[in-house]
């Protein structure tokens, strides 16, 4: 489901559309190993997935702001809010705190135990200095290692 909910135009009256689509990661290994279930947010307009498998673009149609070259590093800013679940592990800023977006953000989980965590939240993007949110999307999170 396509969450748009911004058309922005810039000072040379250029449109761009942001949105965030929520997306469900998952990463299931053999422990002992590490499992990691994130989305990220990159600095240019793309949505990425982190697994132990690597990292992949979740789907172009669905990047935070399109066109891409829209984005300007540190014009932004992003926050979560943890809905249930796990307490995300070393996200970039604590729950409810925007922080601009200079680097690539990640958000979710990753374990070495044996055992499962999942999470559900919801990453909003803004222009930096505040104003309204141009996008938001829930992301579920699921992190598992087997013991066998």
């Amino acid at each position: 489901m396509i969450h748009t909910i911004a058309m922005y135009a810039t000072a040379n009256r250029v449109f761009a559309t942001y949105n965030l689509d929520g997306h469900s990661i998952t990463d299931i290994d053999i422990w002992p190993s590490t499992t990691t279930a994130k989305v990220v947010i990159k600095t240019d307009g793309r949505v990425f997935q982190l697994t132990e498998g690597g990292t992949s673009q979740i789907d172009s149609t669905f990047d935070w702001v399109i066109p891409n070259d829209r984005s300007q590093v540190g014009a932004f800013e992003v926050r979560y809010t943890l809905h249930s679940g796990n307490t995300l592990n070393a996200p970039p800023a604590a729950e409810d705190t925007w922080l601009e977006l200079t680097t690539d953000l990640a958000y979710g989980l990753s374990h070495g135990s044996k055992f499962s965590q999942t999470a559900t939240f919801t990453v909003e993007i803004r222009p930096l200095g505040g104003g309204d949110t141009l996008a938001s999307g829930v992301y579920v999170t699921y992190a598992e290692n087997i013991f066998i």
